[in-house]
């Protein structure tokens, strides 16, 4: 899927699920070498694909690469406003109606290369309504996200993240690597999202205002947390590593980041921690 554009939305990929029927894509190719399997695509939101549920159903995307070595690759899209790689778009519905979640699944799979203002790989949403909400969620299983850049058309550098979750999305990670991105947070979430950064490698990253920032206090359903993960060698500037408001169970981890601060905000839940920077983490003896 190369060198398309799109108005709005989807510039390689529209994956629009509706009247309670799921819609799903799911993609194994390694492409048509050169070119990645979505390559080269552009929109004002999602440049490689954007996904929307509505009515009762879910769109999902699949990308499952056969092994390591031979990936399913996302490159070089571009949004004028956000989401470089995805955007996944849920809606809520009504009193009377049933809204519809978007999920994309990754295995053995690379986001590279891609670029927008804001969530130059990756934005969920969520929605509410009629006492119900939909859900965007984004899990990664031995697969790499890398080489974003927040950007506008003009190739002016912004302050955008590279991730954006808003209030109830998901983002996991299963030994996966987040490398080389270059713009605002790495990670921007907010208030009840469910974060779990597990078994990943986060360096080379270029991060301005903080690495990880968790907005908001956890609600119900949300989750901050971060576990065996080791997070070294990046550039981080006009803020700590990890600025989290709430709760933030971090374990198993190193993080080496000379000259940052590792962890900013008012609560700790820190155990066998290997740090640069230990005074912000408490006084448990693991650390």
């Amino acid at each position: 899927i190369y060198a398309n554009t799109a108005t709005e939305t989807g510039g390689g990929l529209r994956i629009y699920a509706t009247d309670a029927i799921d819609a799903a894509a799911t993609i194994g190719s390694t492409g048509f070498q050169p070119l990645a399997a979505i390559e080269g695509n552009t929109a004002a939101v999602g440049g490689g694909a954007a996904l929307f549920g509505n009515n009762g159903a879910n769109a999902l995307l699949l990308l499952e690469g056969a092994s390591a070595s031979a990936p399913v690759v996302v490159r070089e899209n571009f949004a004028s406003q956000r989401s470089g790689a995805i955007d996944l778009q849920p809606t809520a519905g009504s009193v009377i109606t049933v809204g519809g979640g978007a999920r994309a699944d990754l295995e053995n799979s690379v986001l590279e290369g891609n670029a927008a203002p804001t969530a130059a790989a990756v934005y969920a949403d969520t929605e509410f309504g009629g006492g119900f909400f939909r859900s965007g969620a984004l899990t990664l299983k031995s697969s790499r996200i890398a080489d974003h850049v927040s950007q506008t058309s003009a190739n002016v550098p912004t302050d955008g993240p590279i991730i954006v979750l808003t209030e109830r999305a998901v983002f996991s990670t299963v030994d996966s690597i987040l490398a080389g991105n270059n713009g605002g947070p790495l990670v921007l979430a907010d208030s009840a999202s469910a974060i779990r950064i597990s078994d990943a490698l986060v360096t080379g990253n270029t991060a301005r205002g903080g690495l990880f920032r968790f907005l908001g206090q956890v609600q119900i359903s949300g989750e901050f947390q971060i576990d065996g993960t080791t997070i070294v060698g990046n550039t981080i500037s006009n803020g700590p590593v990890i600025l989290a408001d709430d709760d933030l169970p971090l374990g198993n981890s190193i993080i080496w980041q000379p000259g940052s601060v590792t962890l900013q905000g008012d609560s700790r839940l820190v155990d066998d921690v290997l740090s640069s920077e230990i005074a912000s983490l408490g006084s448990s003896p693991s650390i």
